[in-house]
């Protein structure tokens, strides 16, 4: 209550923004909705107001702070883009418990902000590197042979440097990420034609197509939508299906009908899911010993599913047990390793993203055979819905404990 008696105006207004510049960089890094909510409220209340309103979706956060008798303050903020960083979203969840503990003045606060912004990042020459592994990895992990996996690797490359053309041209990143879909599907059929080899264009481009398409934003809009931000997650639902399906006409439109039938190994499946999950570990710039328990958790949420599948199940049910089971892994690390739970989940679902799914469906709308697209369009949603549902009911279960636990102390 110290700040608070002491702080006046001006000082009450800069400690809403720095609370605000806080949230902000969460959800640009990827953190949920629910987070970014709850971090701006804590913080808040910490240094003395007496109530916090926090209405946030993708591209916007509103903070009505009210300090009692010092009066209340409103700010919004215009919130651009997402880039996926779990390494600040660790440093920026553990600054957020740091700031409440210790009521670090709002200069020192924009200064801690500061130094995460200058985190260790992976060079373009790693970062290349990386584009490629995932695409060979998910080349594999769909049924490619070792030819597609090398070329899907290649032409992922290839890719990342258009892009990152475009990025400096300051091209709108929608029409980019169009514009390489097409591009990719153009490259695998011109790898077809050059070369005789055993090629199975669809398996090229459904590697080359995890790394393009937002599946966690879709995932993770329908667990918003689950969670009660409807308007968030209603809107990060439709911009992500907006991309999702034009990314996947994009390499539809150029498929070949020659394509070969892919042949799935699990334990090859197994492997290049835990390599994918690395790949993106590494993509959203995880570090240290936790891209050894990200990988895992891509090979416990796929190997659930083989089990799953093993045992007789169907594979929507792998899917929906495979969810629960990486999220209670999950949640199970974050309290070992102390660090939030979307850094294990965002990556371990990778494995379970329907990208391979979403080609099929858009292969078969441009084939015009409207059942099977209705169908494998439902079968997406299915998958979708089935991940958010499994991760939303162990996190509200763990959630319900520790309030439980909270309650017998």
């Amino acid at each position: 209550m110290e700040f608070i008696n002491q702080a006046n105006n001006r000082e009450l207004t800069e400690l809403v923004s720095a609370a605000m510049d806080l949230g902000e960089q969460l959800l640009i890094c990827g953190g949920e909705v629910s987070r970014v909510e709850d971090t701006i409220r804590r913080l808040c209340i910490a240094y003395g107001a007496e109530n916090v309103d926090v209405f946030t979706i993708t591209s916007c956060v509103i903070v009505t702070a009210d300090f009692g008798e010092k009066g209340s303050i409103s700010q919004t903020r215009r919130v651009s883009g997402t880039k996926f960083n779990l390494s600040a979203l660790e440093a920026l969840n553990d600054l957020s418990r740091r700031a409440c503990s210790s009521r670090m003045s709002p200069s020192a606060l924009r200064r801690e902000l500061n130094r995460i912004a200058q985190l260790p990042k992976y060079t373009y020459g790693q970062t290349c590197g990386i584009w490629a592994l995932i695409a060979s990895s998910f080349s594999l992990f769909f049924g490619g042979n070792g030819y597609d996996a090398v070329f899907a690797g290649v032409i992922g490359a290839i890719l990342f440097i258009v892009q990152s053309v475009f990025t400096r041209m300051e091209i709108n990143g929608y029409l980019s990420t169009v514009l390489c879909s097409l591009l990719g599907g153009f490259l695998s059929n011109l790898v077809l034609a050059a070369c005789n080899l055993p090629l199975n264009p669809a398996m090229i481009n459904i590697g080359i197509i995890m790394l393009l398409i937002p599946g966690i934003a879709l995932t993770n809009a329908i667990r918003d939508v689950f969670s009660g931000d409807t308007i968030s997650g209603l809107l990060r639902f439709s911009e992500a299906l907006v991309l999702s399906v034009t990314i996947a006409w994009g390499f539809a439109a150029l498929a070949s009908p020659n394509s070969l039938t892919a042949v799935i190994i699990p334990w090859l499946q197994l492997a290049a899911g835990i390599v994918g999950s690395l790949g993106f570990s590494l993509m959203f710039n995880v570090r240290g010993r936790r891209l050894f328990w990200c990988s895992l958790g891509g090979g416990v949420a796929w190997g659930a599913v083989l089990l799953c599948e093993l045992a007789g199940g169907t594979e929507l049910m792998g899917y929906f047990i495979a969810s629960m089971l990486l999220t209670v892994y999950a949640e199970i690390l974050a309290r070992k390793i102390h660090c939030p739970v979307t850094v294990f989940v965002a990556t371990a679902t990778i494995p379970l993203i329907p990208g391979g799914s979403l080609y099929n469906t858009m292969r078969f709308a441009m084939a015009e055979e409207w059942s099977s697209f209705a169908m494998q369009g439902l079968r997406t949603m299915l998958y979708a819905i089935l991940i958010s549902a499994g991760i939303l009911i162990v996190t509200t279960a763990v959630h319900a404990w520790d309030v439980m636990r909270r309650g017998k102390q």
